[in-house]
């Protein structure tokens, strides 16, 4: 995947969480909200005559943690806003509504899909 996409999806989505966006694992104990985003998979789209054409898609999966469920969905709610103005193709294949009792803080999954060269 393009690190460049990645960039992009950070600076997108880092003034959502006051910059509180982390790869694939949080701190300990940091502010809330926050998000945690880890690269799920990288696909090559194939093509009717078996290439591919450049074109790819990373599976994206957003980890949003609130210390309310109300706060997790607003900002589930913001984050979807954010995403519709963004011009990457992209879809939302899932979000689901988690709470996580070891720190006690409630959890949006969100799996993303882009499509990109």
């Amino acid at each position: 995947m393009s690190t460049s996409l990645q960039a992009e999806l950070v600076t997108l989505l880092s003034p959502l969480v006051q910059g509180r966006i982390y790869p694939n694992f949080a701190p300990e104990l940091p502010a809330c909200p926050y998000l945690v985003y880890r690269r799920v998979s990288v696909t090559g789209l194939p093509l009717l005559d078996g290439g591919t054409g450049g074109q790819v898609r990373t599976q994206f999966q957003l980890d949003l943690y609130a210390t309310s469920y109300a706060s997790a969905l607003e900002t589930a709610q913001r984050l979807r806003l954010l995403l519709a103005a963004w011009p990457q193709p992209h879809l939302i294949h899932l979000e689901q509504d988690l709470y996580e009792p070891e720190c006690m803080l409630h959890r949006v999954l969100i799996e993303l899909a882009v499509w990109h060269i």
